[in-house]
């Protein structure tokens, strides 16, 4: 009946709770940590993988996805993972060997299922874990070898698959000692789970804490130094966030971002040559990054090199002729070069782009009046 339907889906359905409630008096939104992660990986271009290597790299993966659900200790938020190049490497075929027999006792609990249901869920479940992970984990190629949320989906077939094969074992159990061996086990194994979810997620807390963690596990990986070096930023720790900047570069010197942030807190410090040395070898690597030009621009005019900071917004203008920006400072780099007439024209181009551009109709005024 309905009711007594509704009875049992209950405390699922209060689950559903646990999100809005976890954003009730919370310090800050989630999206912010999301955010800082984004900007670490925003132009971190990586080499697509061949698909053969791709895949054989996956059945190491999906082995450390199971370690995970089953053992979830050195999480990582950005893993530095080895790749795999051939099935005959030792790791990749003991991993392909296990999988197999995993994939292979699926099929067979789905054979001796035709009278038992539970057998029939815990095959389901086993075919549910592969099939979920197989948009991420199979011969498409990712940038992200791993990431831990995707096992998020493909884990409730696991949870299926274990609840049921648990069911199974319960009623073979004669003894009532054994019985409540298993019964301890369903009540203990989730308190631990718990406790370490709880562990775990102390981590997320600060940007800071979470980027240090992934640099123990990933020391060698420059987005990891640069993810770091964003939370030191973003923190006030400016001489930290300068040493993480350099780290990243000294791995990747093609890491134009990190090149960009370092050159904006030289010039908050007043250390404009190192600011414009570090913009020109972003944008010597990457022409058509617009931030690079834009800010590169905006370091020669604070160092009063107006013929150059003219020539560099002309280039940003020419990449996006909509940067009212580049348009306004190209105006002011105009004036500080004494030519207003060139000046008024930039103005007037951002007028008809934002006619409510207040700062550009004071600047107009201002030249009117001179």
């Amino acid at each position: 009946k309905f009711i007594k339907r509704a009875a049992y889906l209950l405390p699922f359905m209060l689950t559903l709770l646990i999100v809005p409630l976890t954003f009730i008096d919370a310090e800050r939104p989630v999206g912010e940590i999301i955010e800082g992660i984004e900007s670490a990986t925003r132009h971190y271009t990586t080499t697509v993988m061949p698909r053969s290597e791709y895949f054989f790299t996956q059945l190491r993966v999906i082995v450390t996805y199971i370690r995970l659900i089953f053992l979830p200790i050195n999480q990582n938020i950005d893993y530095d993972y080895k790749r795999y190049a051939s099935l005959l490497e030792p790791q990749v075929f003991a991993s392909f060997i296990f999988l197999s027999g995993i994939f292979i006792s699926a099929i067979y609990l789905l054979y001796r299922s035709k009278n038992n249901a539970v057998l029939r869920i815990a095959s389901f479940g086993i075919f549910w874990f592969f099939v979920a992970l197989s948009v991420e984990s199979s011969v498409l190629p990712i940038p992200m070898i791993i990431c831990e949320y995707r096992t998020y989906l493909p884990g409730i077939g696991v949870f299926l698959a274990l609840i049921s094969g648990g069911a199974v074992l319960f009623e073979k159990l004669k003894s009532d000692r054994a019985r409540n061996v298993v019964a301890i086990l369903v009540f203990t194994v989730p308190l631990l789970f718990g406790a370490a979810s709880y562990a775990r997620n102390g981590l997320w807390g600060s940007r800071v804490s979470l980027w240090e963690d992934a640099l123990k596990k990933s020391p060698m990986k420059p987005r990891v130094h640069m993810g770091l070096a964003l939370a030191y930023e973003l923190e006030g720790n400016t001489e930290k966030a300068i040493k993480a900047y350099e780290e990243t570069l000294r791995l990747r010197p093609d890491y134009i971002d990190a090149r960009n942030n370092l050159a904006l807190i030289y010039a908050s410090l007043g250390l404009m040559d190192k600011a414009v040395e570090h913009l020109e070898a972003a944008v010597r690597t990457r022409p058509d990054y617009i931030e690079g030009n834009t800010n590169l621009a905006n370091a020669y005019l604070s160092s009063g090199r107006a013929a150059e900071a003219i020539r560099q917004y002309q280039i940003t203008l020419a990449l996006k002729p909509d940067h009212e920006a580049a348009l306004f400072n190209l105006a002011l780099a105009y004036i500080k070069g004494g030519q207003n007439g060139e000046a008024i024209g930039q103005i007037e181009v951002l007028l008809r782009l934002n006619p409510r551009n207040l700062e550009a109709k004071r600047l107009l005024d201002e030249i009117a009046h001179r």
